[in-house]
């Protein structure tokens, strides 16, 4: 997790307030919070917010010492200003409708943030929504609800604008397509790409997420 030692770093502090957003059942959380405490030992307290109160359960059941969540809209939150050390923000801004007011969110109430982006606007998957005549995109909105989709540099310009400074990033390994042989060569060829260039394999075929460390900075919604 090298976004985490450089977090940890320019941090500099002992005590580490932890929130995490849509976290789902909270194993990022807990996953993160053990590495801070063993690797770094320093103090963590653990915090989530998401609108659905069953997540909000497993979160609970999986981080029994969470200090507190939020059952609550990020875009709408009451939270203070800078209150969070660190917010990860892992598959999330896909998902939500005014995304520029949830980065605006996070770069309020956060010193840090991470985030995990999925890369789904690529040459392959355009291709495909044309002679599927718009199909794919109903269908990702509709399974998974991804209401945005990005390249690596558009996720970056958004965060830039809205949040705060990229300190660090990186793409991630290619995720396999569903097993037959045609998506066994597919896959092949994406690896292949990615080892010669990252943003170049992104680009053409999707597959990865974009992970980045973002410094906060204040914004124009910031409550005083």
């Amino acid at each position: 997790m090298p976004l985490v030692a450089l977090f940890v770093k320019l941090n500099n502090s002992r005590s580490i307030r932890v929130l995490d957003v849509g976290g789902g059942a909270g194993i990022i959380l807990k996953v993160i919070s053990e590495k801070l405490r063993q690797d770094y030992r320093v103090s963590v307290t653990k915090y989530a917010l998401d609108l659905s109160p069953l997540m909000l359960a497993r979160q609970k059941q999986t981080n029994p010492d969470i200090q507190a969540v939020y059952n609550v809209d990020l875009c709408e939150n009451r939270l203070d200003n800078k209150f969070f050390d660190l917010v990860l923000m892992v598959d999330v801004v896909e998902h939500v409708l005014d995304s520029d007011k949830a980065l605006n969110e996070v770069g309020r109430i956060g010193k840090f943030a991470v985030f995990n982006i999925p890369l789904e606007k690529n040459v392959v998957e355009f291709l495909w929504n044309v002679i599927s005549n718009g199909d794919l995109r109903r269908r990702r909105i509709a399974s998974v609800g991804h209401l945005h989709i990005y390249t690596y540099s558009s996720a970056l310009r958004q965060i830039k604008k809205e949040c705060g400074d990229p300190v660090d990033y990186y793409l991630t390994d290619p995720k396999p397509w569903p097993f037959d042989l045609k998506n066994r060569i597919r896959d092949l060829h994406v690896v292949r790409t990615f080892k010669l260039s990252p943003k170049i394999s992104a680009l053409l075929f999707g597959a990865s997420s974009l992970m980045v460390l973002v410094k906060c900075r204040k914004t124009s919604t910031e409550r005083l």
